[in-house]
């Protein structure tokens, strides 16, 4: 990523799920490259989620970004259905218009919702999505710490920093 943000002319804004890995310090490089970065926490979960225990999962958000909540049943028969409701349809609208936004214009924005504050190492803001998108500041605290520095670690020890953690380890204890 570093040599990326040296090209000249290159302009990198990222918007990063804090589910990705390395989150907090793919944030911080594309600030420290003084280019903006833009952290979401995608909560929001539907009762049919509930229902088999998953809530809010990976990549459970890009069916409203990409505004087919009424297509899922179709493409990902096995997706737990959010009902159809306007609640959902506004959730979804809003989040098209924050990524139409900011892939058009580099900033994330939607008429009528909250603005999505930049990602500072100082402010630590970010947009939590829930029912309703609001803006909101040091999440997780201590947890990006934590693994950042569980990954230093390991590399150090010569380790893969995630292929023997879990249930891949393969260690008996």
């Amino acid at each position: 990523m570093q040599n990326l943000i040296r090209i000249p002319g290159c302009r990198i804004t990222a918007v990063c799920d804090v589910r990705a890995e390395r989150t907090d310090w793919a944030t911080k490089q594309i600030t420290a490259a003084g280019q903006p970065a833009y952290l979401y926490f995608f909560r929001h979960s539907t009762p049919a989620e509930r229902a088999r225990d998953l809530a809010a999962f990976h990549a459970s958000e890009l069916p409203y970004i990409f505004g087919r909540l009424d297509q899922l049943a179709t493409f990902a028969p096995n997706w737990p259905l959010p009902p159809p409701s306007s609640e959902e349809s506004q959730l979804s609208a809003a989040l098209l218009s924050y990524w139409t936004s900011f892939v058009r214009d580099g900033a994330p924005t939607a008429a009528g919702q909250p603005p999505w504050p930049r990602f500072t190492a100082q402010d630590r803001a970010y947009l939590d999505i829930d029912d309703r998108p609001a803006a909101a500041r040091d999440l997780h605290h201590g947890a990006f710490a934590f693994a950042e520095a569980l990954v230093a670690s390991r590399r150090q020890q010569g380790r893969g920093w995630r292929l023997d953690i879990g249930f891949s380890s393969g260690e008996q204890r």
